[in-house]
């Protein structure tokens, strides 16, 4: 089953109830006011959702609720004023990626006995925890943002095998309820070690992390914990005994560990990028294994010889040589004026001399803007050539740019066809090619697509220089004789 561009409202029960062995594929669909719960997955099934809209509109109770032993994968969708919670569910898997939970009356996620995979996702401004899983989850969370929770950001009770990387976790317990707690992550009688790394945990109400006195010990590393209003760390009857490479409020045992003011760039914004004299930098663990890992932003983990300390890995490139916080035209004129010559101020590689081994990592920088320049929305994709994540502009924009009522995420056809994952993209192919017109359209789409996962050829890298000449911008900086120069210096090199 697949569905499409539709607007599902005004049903007395479920919007749409997945059931009995069904792989249902749900796309870009906007749900409001269904009265129990906008998608009902129940019994062996293996939805796939994608680019919804699920909203309560303070009359739905559930954005979807998983029965037992259903896989349920969720991308680039919004959850939103439920009046239970966004997600429950028990007894499955849950995948969510590029995804919002906000504003339900009770928790942003809630899972029992399942497996659960959360990245790049914001939960946020819940009246009770952002994102709470008991009796023998496995929980990876990565890469997201918990703040503004009525109660702890994330509670976890008596799960297995638990993962928590590279977040930002602030501002939870805005209800101010003793009894419910108000920490950054709490802990209650874990089976096994959970691993707490790199992440930045900030100005919650109570603890920014606490556990009951029984279960396993945290694996606390390379965390900033700190100005949370309780204290950083406390556990019942009891401390965390392995807490190495942080950033705390107060002194602790531990191979690593400093005090002091993190330096946040602007943590009244939400903004806990850090800034360049923090103390955060280089201050994690200098033998960690990191691999492919990013920060919160899709930025490297590790630049300049050893990892930071917090969600954010502190990144300046070079190429930005007027240092105003951007990489374009203007440092683009300068990289010119020095082509092909020695000077160590402007040559990106190790060996002084501005060649294409040069420009190949100026284009990987071209348009790289600081996070607190261009306002932090969350952006997960990367700089330079078409990494770009469809969330950016469409999600974690201010509210007024977010679709409204039962409006769609995207309100075009073939848009909406070039966004959908590969399982619904072949179910749908056929309602979106039924003339001749279709079928060039949609060969030409796919033409340009296996164009942009191509290498970078010196064609491809000559015809973007002269796309920049041609727009006009590149001549405010230079003159045409000297692009000509500088282009056919290029292209000698390459074939040299």
């Amino acid at each position: 089953m697949a569905v499409a561009n539709c607007r599902i409202k005004n049903n007395s029960n479920y919007g749409i109830d997945v059931t009995h062995y069904s792989y249902a594929d749900i796309h870009n669909c906007t749900f409001v006011n269904n009265s129990n719960t906008n998608i009902r997955v129940y019994d062996h099934c293996w939805p796939e959702i994608s680019f919804c809209i699920l909203d309560g509109n303070g009359t739905t109770n559930f954005g979807l609720q998983q029965n037992p032993y259903c896989v349920v994968g969720i991308r680039d969708s919004i959850f939103k004023n439920h009046t239970s919670c966004g997600i429950s569910g028990s007894v499955g898997t849950l995948t969510v990626s590029n995804a919002i939970f906000e504003n339900a009356q009770s928790r942003g996620i809630q899972y029992s006995n399942s497996d659960l995979i959360i990245e790049h996702t914001l939960i946020a401004d819940n009246s009770d925890e952002g994102l709470y899983a008991d009796l023998g989850c496995s929980l990876t969370l990565t890469s997201s943002v918990i703040r503004r929770n009525g109660c702890d950001g994330v509670e976890l009770h008596d799960n297995l095998v638990t993962t928590i990387t590279n977040n930002w976790i602030h501002n939870n317990g805005v209800a101010h309820l003793i009894y419910y707690g108000g920490s950054g992550i709490s802990f209650a009688d874990q089976s096994s070690v959970p691993l707490v790394r790199n992440n930045t945990i900030y100005d919650n109400w109570t603890y920014g992390l606490q556990s009951s006195q029984y279960g396993a010990d945290p694996n606390v590393r390379n965390c900033v914990i700190h100005d949370n209003n309780s204290g950083d760390l406390y556990r019942q009857n009891g401390s965390f005994n392995t807490v190495n490479y942080c950033c705390l409020q107060a002194p602790h045992t531990g191979t690593g560990n400093i005090t002091g003011d993190p330096c946040f760039y602007q943590p009244e914004n939400n903004d806990l990028h850090i800034r360049s004299e923090s103390i955060c930098k280089n201050a994690g663990d200098p033998n960690g294994s990191y691999g492919n890992e990013t920060d919160i932003d899709g930025e490297n983990r590790v630049y300049y010889g050893c990892v930071d300390a917090g969600g954010d890995e502190y990144y300046h490139p070079k190429a930005d040589y007027d240092i105003n916080w951007i990489v374009n035209l203007l440092d683009y004129s300068r990289f010119a004026d020095n082509w092909l010559d020695i000077n160590s101020t402007i040559s990106l590689d190790v060996d002084n001399d501005v060649d294409v081994y040069d420009l190949a990592l100026f284009c990987e920088d071209w348009l790289w803007e600081a996070p607190w320049e261009q306002g932090w929305m969350l952006r997960m994709g990367g700089e330079g050539f078409g990494e770009e994540m469809f969330m950016s502009e469409s999600f974690f924009a201010s509210d007024e740019a977010r679709p409204t009522g039962d409006q769609l995420m995207i309100p075009d056809a073939m848009q909406s066809l070039a966004a959908m994952p590969q399982r619904i993209a072949k179910k749908a192919q056929k309602f979106y090619s039924v003339n001749a017109f279709n079928n060039i359209h949609t060969r030409q789409q796919q033409a340009q697509a296996d164009i942009q996962i191509k290498q970078l050829s010196i064609e491809e890298l000559l015809e973007w220089l002269d796309g920049l000449w041609q727009s006009g911008d590149l001549s405010e900086v230079m003159t045409y004789e000297k692009y000509l120069e500088f282009r056919e210096a290029i292209q000698k090199a390459a074939e040299q």
